[in-house]
Parts: structure tokens; C-alpha cells; sequence
């Protein structure tokens, strides 16, 4: 296989391989922690009425990690040796694909709901405010595993697109499309924050718990703490909204899909150095020549 070498001097393109493995990385840890989380000696792997099946959780945490460390090898060779090789980067969107709507479908729908449908009420909460908690976990939990794993996908498409030598220039509307909508996900992501954090300090108060309130992917000490990150990622959410339309932000961005020549070479830059010298020997003989 011949792998494409992207142009060293091309700053978009390892700002683009620079975002997979950043986001690989991101998505690589939480596979990690939930594999560890569901690893459990001798326990019921089958799950039952009342036991979410743990070896599902397991499978779709070790597929997280498949299609993390695969993007996360894409970006590196991308980013450290300016590699890329056009099949492996369409098996890696494959697998991302296929592994990561399994765990989109495992950990943001099915778990949040099999324990809505049958945890309890939480101490010292109403069933009406527990089941507020868990909704808000659902929102928060879809904002961030839709940021997480559409950001990967985004940026190693893109990536493709310097692997075939024509590539296709992102319009300043896609990339504006784009914005506004990982923004909203910042933005939804901020507001169920807040309103799971008033609804435990309404009900258990402001300051450190005794025991821990878990809802993924909140995990709450301090109401008042939550709250206040919760304001604090909803005012970035509203920023990055009010930043899609300015056309000045995108600017570097609006053509990061269109790709550069696939072989690193110097002939054309010496060739374009050349016709400049042959332009300013021309305008000093014109110079000469009237005088």
C-alpha cells in the first residue's frame, strides 16, 4: 500500500491530524475507565431484570477502545511522519462508525434507560426529582459522546480528503454548520448541568454531600460546584453559537478538507522562484533599455 505524504509546510493538515488524535485520545481514556468498570471477577455477566447484561457494557467499552487507539494511530502517523494511506483511513472511519454507534446505542440509551425504568427514588429525593437527575444524565450524556465521537469522525474525514490527491474544499456554510452545531452540544450539554446541580442543592443543599450523587457523566460533591461549571460551559456554548456567524473565524478552516499534492517535493516552488527572477531581469531591461 502507498501511503500519501502530506506537505510539511501544509498547516492545515496537521492542525486536522492534530484534532483526531486529540479527540482519539479523549475517547481512548473513557473506553479505558468503562473496560474497568466492567470488569468484574465471577460476577453476573448475563445481567438480569434488574442488572443492566455487564458483558454488553464490556463489548461496547473494548469497541471504544478499538476505534479510539485505531484513530489515535491514524492521527499520530499523520501528525509526527505526515503518513496517511487512504485505505486505512476509510477502515478506521469504518470501525468508528460500526463500534462507535454501538456505544452511542449501550451507553447513552440503553443503560440510561433500563435504570430509569427501574432505579428507585434516591435518598432524600422525590421519584419525580430522580427521575429529573437521570433525564439530565441522558442530555448530558448525548452532548458529550455526540461531541466526542463526531469530532473524531469529522476530523479523520477530513483527513481522508488529503489521502486522495483531490480532496473537495469545505464551504464556509459546512464549516459554519458545523460550529453551530458542536456548539449547541457544548450549550446542552452546559444546561443540563445546571439544572441537575439546582435540583440536588434544592433538595440536598450547596455544599460537599456525604455520599456522592453519580449520573453519568455527572458525578456531584458539591451542587454548588456543578452549577457553577454548568454556567460557565453554557456561556462557551453561547459563544461558540455567536462565533459561527462571523465569517473572519472561519477563515482558516473554510478550505481544510481541499487537499495538497500527495509527494512532497520542491520543483514547483524552485519553478515559481525562477519565473520571479526571469520577471525582475525583464523589468531591469525595460528600465535600461529607456534610459
Amino acid at each position: 500500500m502507498v501511503s500519501t505524504l502530506l506537505r510539511a509546510t501544509d498547516t492545515r493538515s496537521h492542525k486536522v491530524a492534530g484534532f483526531v488524535v486529540l479527540f482519539s485520545v479523549l475517547l481512548l481514556v473513557e473506553g479505558t475507565t468503562r473496560v474497568n468498570l466492567h470488569v468484574i471477577p465471577g460476577g453476573p455477566w448475563r445481567g438480569n431484570h434488574m442488572i443492566f447484561p455487564p458483558i454488553v457494557a464490556l463489548i461496547s467499552a473494548v469497541g471504544e477502545m478499538i476505534f479510539a487507539f485505531f484513530g489515535l494511530c491514524v492521527g499520530y502517523f499523520a501528525l509526527a511522519h505526515g503518513m496517511a494511506n487512504r485505505l486505512v483511513v476509510m477502515v478506521c472511519l469504518a470501525t468508528q462508525i460500526v463500534f462507535g454507534w454501538f456505544v452511542f446505542v449501550v451507553y447513552v440509551l440503553a443503560m440510561p434507560s433500563f435504570a430509569a425504568a427501574r432505579t428507585p427514588a434516591m435518598p432524600h429525593l422525590s421519584a419525580s426529582a430522580t427521575k429529573a437527575v437521570i433525564l439530565m444524565g441522558l442530555t448530558g450524556s448525548i452532548a458529550v459522546c455526540a461531541a466526542l465521537q463526531g469530532g473524531q469522525f469529522m476530523f479523520t474525514n477530513i483527513l481522508l480528503g488529503y489521502t486522495t490527491g483531490k480532496g473537495k474544499v469545505q464551504s464556509t456554510t459546512l464549516w459554519r454548520g458545523r460550529l453551530y452545531f458542536f456548539a449547541f452540544l457544548v450549550l446542552l450539554k452546559g444546561i443540563s448541568e445546571v439544572v441537575i446541580g439546582s435540583i440536588i442543592k434544592d433538595h440536598l443543599g450547596g455544599g460537599r454531600l456525604a455520599t456522592p450523587v453519580v449520573e453519568p457523566p455527572f458525578v456531584i460533591t458539591k451542587a454548588g460546584l456543578v452549577i457553577a461549571d454548568g454556567v460557565w460551559v453554557t456561556l462557551v456554548g453561547l459563544i461558540g453559537l455567536a462565533i459561527a456567524g462571523h465569517l473572519d473565524v472561519l477563515e482558516d478552516f473554510t478550505e481544510m478538507g481541499s487537499s495538497p499534492k500527495p509527494m512532497i517535493g520542491a520543483a514547483s516552488s524552485s519553478a515559481s522562484l525562477e519565473d520571479r527572477m526571469n520577471g525582475l531581469r525583464g523589468d531591469a531591461a525595460s528600465v535600461e533599455s529607456t534610459v
